[in-house]
């Protein structure tokens, strides 16, 4: 029993960056890892309290060590919720949407920064 969640990397393809061998060693048996490129996806429902609680740690281990700007995690919850995480080199943010309208089919077929999280200015 457990809340159980996929994920994906929202990243591009960057076919210049290969994964180290310790992450792709420790992940191996739990996350998709391509020899080349940042897209990574679970293989499997895992809780996020269990499996993967130290992901996002290794996951901006490697941003720090490939001088990136930001890798970004989708979480996909078995109830149907999502958590976006964004690993930058100095932190690591999670944010949910706080609210849902129903449509006809999909209608989110772009994106121009609609998910990021925006920094509150009080």
């Amino acid at each position: 029993m457990g809340f159980r969640s996929t994920f994906i990397t929202e990243h591009l393809v960057d076919y210049g960056f290969k994964w180290p061998k310790w992450f792709t060693k420790k992940w191996a048996n739990s996350v998709n890892i391509p020899e080349k490129g940042l897209i990574l996806s679970s293989k499997f429902e895992a809780k996020t309290y269990g499996i993967w609680m130290d992901l996002e740690t290794d996951l901006q281990r490697i941003v720090k060590q490939a001088k990136l700007d930001e890798l970004v995690l989708v979480y996909l919850h078995e109830c149907g919720g999502i958590t976006r995480l964004e690993i930058s080199p100095d932190k690591v943010r999670f944010s949910e949407p706080t609210g849902w309208k129903e449509t006809k089919q999909v209608e989110h077929d772009y994106c121009y920064g609609c998910s990021d999280l925006k920094e509150r200015k009080e």
